[in-house]
């Protein structure tokens, strides 16, 4: 039964309940008129600096702040005589008595903080930030050359992230498209990623893009998002730059145990269905669904007698087997480690996590051939019920250690380790009305996936510390594994309630009854080096410029090699067997060369590839601040070699071999308003786009769940990209942001994937890549975040409200790429608005803090299509996240969340009847399904 479609209006009634909250909160805010203030400056004992997000609070009270970039607080009280507290991590806590406050008045203070001697005289204290707050990213934003948004690890706590795909569609202009990102919408292919400052790798075969779903939320310190182009960060990118940082030296020593349970609607305590899996699936690895050993290398040349043993040595497990739904299960355990010694500080974290989750699907899909205008009605070629059943295994580990020395040194050793299983279990009824038959078909699709990256970081200052030297060298693992994934195809027959097996004569159809094997590794090796020199140090008292030289390189290399087996009757086929079970059809007996069924070698010369790249590269870069004037001005040369080599269907090799040169310069502008509360900023640069192995490769995958086959194409060519933007930022505390933007950008060759017109039966389209002429894209950005710490009243000052969105606009001009397809359309992967929305309450004297957050992002092209064939879109999603948590005495402390509260549908469609609109209920529907709300539970202790 496929769930019926929200009303509009109900949907429209819950978001206008929402707005109506947050206009609330501000008409009272600004209803409670100040009645005296407290203000100051918060200063360094010793080097009289200023101390940024030092607390300031009205002793015995919640009412407080912190200072903000320039070290200056403001508090609003009513009249009365007050004690203030004063503290800052690393220095004493100081009383400030008799401070009056009167109607109408401001009282100004400036308040001197001592360093804290401690027990520790024989020990030289190395200060560090904190890097995890809201504050400090915020500061980290600010002080970027670049257009940045980011997310703090304080910010993650507050919403139901499970991991890095779910806490990175918080940040403005940030979409997911499965669980890959979308930046300012566009493909996931044009956002780069950096963990650590080195480029992560990749764990996916099919598209250019970093999985985030294998990063647990816990691991992350903070998430930074750059958006212009800046001669010292990789140039291969369109949307931003994400660098993800994991989590370094604590505050303070701490050991953490956290359980969390949850149950989602339509799964747990439901039957449940799954393939056989060995021993170590539950931690995350295969040792059961590989080939043999001894399985033979080519079928096609094996004899008769070594089809039936390789036949007979193949798991007979294609039936799925039936348990009960569990609640999702998630621990993690965390322990971190500061250790002061006489040559300064030493931090040490480590992170275990795992989960083991479960969720059921009952996806509707249909597909089309060309819209029957005359009779003005689809013409449908299948329409498949699929239930859907997933388990997700992950098994994480994070270690870093960090030696903050003195006189300026830091070495990091970053170490992070996630592995992911994943089991599907699908059951496809419904009717194919072009091949007039009833379904009952199956597939049990398995994936391992694993990361290992390890770095070695450094940062110097030299030059009596008017120079600064970052290097870092890094090695990273990858695998993906897709053992086993096998199909069958039964047919219905309702006339007499029987279903019959589909056994191929001839040539084998995996896709029909099949197994397919797959296995890809990827070795990447990293190192850079920065030098940057403040010319005039300790001499010029005005301008200060900064010089900045740099080198990266990076070495990857990458095998994939796929097995695409199936069986087919054997030439005395014993017809009996077709009214047989999966599982007696594969009895040893009936595996033999006369009454059975045989092996048939399906796979092909294109089925296999190596491939490697060098990306070398060096810039050179100044940064001239001329008051509240900086302007920064660079160029980088990137040397991108790349080469493949596989073959085609026929056997003729296919050889990519593409050297390419890039000469991308960038400027970055800004001026600073207000004391540096108030910032604008301007950019240009140009970036690029390179292809990715897999669409280079010509290797053809079939997708059961769409019915598409996706296959690379090597004569793609890199992208060229120009970025322009305009940003006005204010910070009216070390918290609170208020930004805008505009920007614009112009793809050369931007590359997309299209549906190969004419390809295809029965609706199994085949999808590959293709370059367009050109693209333009323009937007803008809007980004809100206020706590209410100054509002008179108590109850106001435990809220803050948070709010981002994005209006965006493309067109993309094919030429060449023209024929068939339509040449006014956005660019695939681009959505027109995005929005972001969150209302936070919490009160720290009583412990408890409560957290809404929403997002919706607009219709966006998953796949290009053509004339006869449109556009398929993905619909608006709407989603709605509620969390609580309540720490008790003893540092334990309860969570408890909803997420996705609408459950609104996962909805694909195409513009049938070409009229320009994509409407819910009348256009095709090409999935749609709901995914359900999770409600969990959990529990988390600190130990001492």
């Amino acid at each position: 039964m496929v769930p019926k479609i929200p009303k509009n209006d109900t949907i429209l009634k819950r978001l206008s309940t929402l707005s109506s909250f947050f206009l609330f909160t501000s008409l009272v805010t600004l209803l409670h008129a100040q009645q005296g203030k407290i203000s100051g400056l918060v200063i360094d004992k010793e080097t009289k600096e200023e101390l940024i997000g030092a607390t300031v609070l009205i002793d015995g009270t919640t009412n407080g702040t912190s200072t903000d970039f320039d070290g200056t607080f403001t508090i609003t009280a009513e009249p009365g005589t007050y004690k203030l507290r004063v503290s800052y991590i690393g220095y004493d806590t100081k009383l400030v008595e008799d401070v009056v406050v009167k109607a109408g008045e401001t009282t100004t203070l400036n308040i001197v903080l001592a360093e804290s001697a401690g027990e520790l005289e024989m020990v030289e204290v190395v200060a560090f930030a904190k890097t995890n707050t809201e504050s400090s990213v915020l500061l980290e934003i600010k002080q970027t050359d670049q257009m940045a948004s980011g997310i703090s690890a304080q910010q993650i706590s507050r919403s139901l992230d499970r991991d890095a795909a779910q806490v990175v569609r918080r940040v403005p202009g940030v979409t997911l498209i499965g669980n890959f990102i979308n930046i300012r919408g566009l493909n996931p292919r044009y956002n780069n990623v950096l963990l650590h400052n080195a480029i992560a790798p990749s764990l996916e075969t099919d598209i250019k893009s970093f999985s985030f779903d294998i990063i647990p939320s816990g691991q992350i310190d903070r998430l930074i998002i750059l958006k212009s182009p800046s001669a010292d960060m990789p140039g291969d990118f369109a949307g931003g730059v994400v660098k993800l940082y994991t989590k370094s030296i604590p505050n303070e020593n701490f050991y953490t145990f956290q359980y969390v349970t949850a149950l989602r609607t339509g799964t747990t305590f439901n039957d449940f269905y799954q393939a056989k899996h060995g021993g170590l699936f539950n931690l995350g690895f295969d040792n059961y669904h590989a080939l043999p050993s001894a399985f033979p290398k080519n079928l096609r040349v094996s004899p008769a007698g070594e089809l039936i043993s390789a036949g007979k040595s193949l798991n007979n497990d294609w039936l799925a087997n039936q348990v009960t739904a569990i609640p999702d299960q998630r621990f993690s355990f965390s322990m971190g480690h500061r250790i002061q010694t006489k040559r300064g500080l030493i931090g040490e974290t480590t992170a275990i996590s795992y989960s083991n989750t479960r969720s059921t699907f009952n996806v509707n899909r249909r597909d089309f051939n060309a819209y029957d205008a005359i009779n003005d009605k689809p013409s449908t070629i299948y329409e498949f019920e699929d239930a859907q059943y997933n388990t997700n295994v992950r098994l994480g580990i994070i270690h870093n250690w960090t030696f903050r020395l003195k006189e300026g040194n830091v070495i990091d050793f970053k170490n992070l380790a996630n592995f992911n299983a994943i089991s599907q279990y699908i059951y496809r009824g419904g009717e194919h009305f072009e091949f007039n038959y009833l379904p009952a078909n199956h597939s049990f699709d398995q994936i391992f996936r694993g990361i290992y990256s390890s770095q070695l970081l450094g940062k110097h200052d030299v030059l009596e510390s008017a120079g600064t030297i970052n290097w870092l060298a890094g090695f990273g693992y990858t695998y993906r594994n897709q053992p086993d994934y096998k199909r069958y195809r039964s047919d219905r027959d309702t006339s007499n309630n029987t279903v019959q097996l589909f056994i191929p004569i001839g040539n084998a159809q995996p896709n029909f009854l099949g197994r397919f094997y797959s296995e890809m590794k990827e070795y990447v090796a990293t190192a850079n080096v920065n030098f940057s020199y403040r010319i005039g140090y300790k001499k010029s008292k005005n301008v200060i410029p900064t010089l900045s030289v740099g080198t990266y390189v990076e070495y990857k290399d990458r095998s994939f090699a796929a097995r695409n087996i199936g069986f087919i009757r054997s030439p005395q086929f014993d017809i009996n067997l077709l009214n047989a079970t999966i599982e007696e059809l594969f009895q040893a007996e009936n595996i033999n060369t006369t009454t059975g069924v045989i092996l048939d070698e399906q796979s092909n010369p294109s089925d296999s590839y190596t491939a490697n790249n060098l990306l070398a590269s060096a810039y050179v870069k100044m940064e001239v601040p001329v008051n509240q004037f900086k302007l920064v001005a660079g160029v980088r040369y990137e040397y991108f070699l790349q080469r493949l080599n596989s073959s085609n269907l026929t056997g003729d090799p296919i050889e990519v071999n593409r050297p390419n040169n890039f000469i991308l310069p960038s400027v970055n502008m800004s001026y600073a308003f207000n004391k540096s509360k108030m910032v604008v900023r301007g950019s240009y640069g140009m970036s690029v786009n390179n292809p990715e192995f897999r669409e280079m490769a010509p290797f053809g995958f079939y997708d059961f769940n769409y019915n598409f086959t996706f296959a690379g194409n090597p004569n793609i060519v890199s992208s060229q990209i120009h970025n322009a933007e305009l940003k006005w930022e204010y910070y009216p505390d070390p918290a609170d942001v208020i930004n805008f933007s505009v920007f614009y950008k112009r793809f050369i060759n931007p590359i997309e994937i299209v549906v190969v017109p004419g390809s295809g039966s029965g609706g199994a389209k085949f999808f590959s890549f293709s370059n367009a002429d050109h693209a333009d894209l323009y937007g803008a950005e809007i980004e809100i975040k206020k706590s209410f710490t100054d509002a008179a009243s108590s109850f106001l000052r435990k809220f803050g409200v948070m709010f981002n969105g994005a209006y965006l606009r493309s067109k993309v001009y094919l030429g060449e790429a023209a024929v068939g397809q339509s040449d006014n359309r956005p660019l695939q992967g681009q959505s027109p608005y995005l929005v972001n929305a969150g209302i936070f309450f919490g009160d720290r004297e009583k412990n408890y803090q409560v957290n809404v957050l929403y997002n919706v992002a607009g219709e966006k092209i998953m796949f290009v299509g053509f004339q006869d064939y449109p556009d398929i879109y993905e619909m608006p999603r709407h989603t709605l996240d509620i969390s609580a948590s309540y720490m008790f005495p003893k540092r334990v402390e309860l969570s408890f969340g909803v997420a996705d509260v609408l459950n609104y549908e996962v909805l694909w469609l195409q513009d049938g009847n070409n009229n320009g609109k994509l409407e819910r209920k009348t256009d095709q529907q090409i999935q749609r399904f709901r995914p359900g709300s999770v409600v969990s539970l959990g529990l988390k202790y600190n130990f001492q």
